[in-house]
């Protein structure tokens, strides 16, 4: 019995010794080389006088303050760049994505390259902080952007294809020459900013196409720094000023007006929706424009009109504003 049992073990041991051998004689498989992460990329540290190209993935780039002449071309991917304050001769394509693009104060264009602050297609973020020289295109492209011109000195933002947010502040215009022109493009469009008669030329805020929201706040300074801020000396006791064109359009758009003083005894009395019809002897075609008529009870007698020209449309109706600003008299249409 016992020789019996130990040749059934040894018979056992032996299956498990050819089992075993078997398997050590098949081929290893290879270990295949790791897929690249489609959400990886650069993350570069920028230096000045240097031309850099990203990834089709997510890139990094940081730039250091006082850079000149730095040219990026993103590409693809959530890309975020970051350029340092004071930079000059700024050229940025964001590329495809939905991007993020920070450039702190005083960035400046490429003057003769006309370079640009461009987020390309996508869902893009751009916050830009304007400096003097030449005009700095900011462009959106296609996609819902987000733009928030900060400091907006000698800058053209155009938003692109999309339903766009845009923001800004004309009360930084101070002087002879700085100019603001904002775009909305194709979308149903949000601009949204402060306006006043800081610089020598009132700003362009244009919608464009689609259904369009002017959100729009408007600023006033004292009698006696009014020569200073390019309003204009109509007679003896009142100054004028147009601090804005917009494409406003009646039915369509709609205009959010709020008014901001830092003097109590400047007193909004009165809003007026004013409406010149065309003038064929002249050429000249029928518009619109709204009137902020101010008083002055610190200076007896003085009054104060901005202007904000709502453009070449007709039949603006209390439908189409939204007041924050309530005048002593009310709202009233001529």
């Amino acid at each position: 019995m016992f020789e019996l049992l130990l040749l059934l073990l040894m018979a056992v041991g032996a299956g498990f010794l050819v089992t075993d051998t078997g398997s050590s004689n098949d081929e290893e498989e290879e270990t295949p080389d790791p897929e690249p992460d489609p959400e990886s990329g650069l993350s570069l540290i920028l230096e000045s006088d240097t031309d850099f190209v990203g990834t089709e993935d997510d890139d990094e780039f940081f730039g250091r303050r006082q850079m000149a002449r730095v040219s990026i071309d993103a590409r693809g991917g959530n890309d975020y760049i970051q350029l340092g304050e004071d930079s000059s001769a700024i050229d940025v394509a964001g590329g495809a994505g939905d991007d993020t693009i920070l450039a702190s104060e005083g960035i400046t264009a490429h003057h003769e390259d006309g370079g640009s602050i461009d987020g390309g297609d996508g869902n893009d973020k751009l916050v830009v902080d304007g400096g003097p020289g030449a005009v700095l295109p900011v462009l959106g492209g296609a996609g819902d952007d987000f733009i928030n011109v900060r400091g907006g000195i000698n800058m053209a933002v155009d938003g692109g294809e999309g339903d766009d947010r845009i923001s800004f502040d004309l009360n930084t215009l101070f002087g002879d020459g700085y100019s603001l022109s904002i775009q909305g493009g194709e979308g149903d469009d949000t601009l949204r900013g402060d306006i006043s008669a800081a610089s020598d030329r009132d700003a362009d805020i244009l919608g464009g196409e689609g259904a369009d929201v002017f959100d729009l706040t408007v600023d006033n300074v004292l009698p006696e720094l009014r020569e200073d801020f390019f309003y204009e000396k109509i007679d003896e006791d009142t100054y004028r000023a147009q601090v804005a064109q917009l494409d406003f359009e009646a039915g369509e758009d709609k205009l959010i007006l709020s008014h901001e003083s830092m003097f109590q005894d400047i007193v909004l009395e009165q809003i007026e929706v004013r409406e010149t019809p065309a003038d064929p002897e002249a050429g000249t075609a029928a518009k619109t424009d709204m009137i902020l008529h101010y008083r002055d009870d610190n200076d007896e007698g003085a009054r104060l009109e901005i202007v904000l020209g709502l453009g070449e449309t007709t039949g603006v109706t209390e439908d189409d504003i939204v007041l924050r600003a309530q005048p002593e008299n009310g709202l009233v249409f001529t």
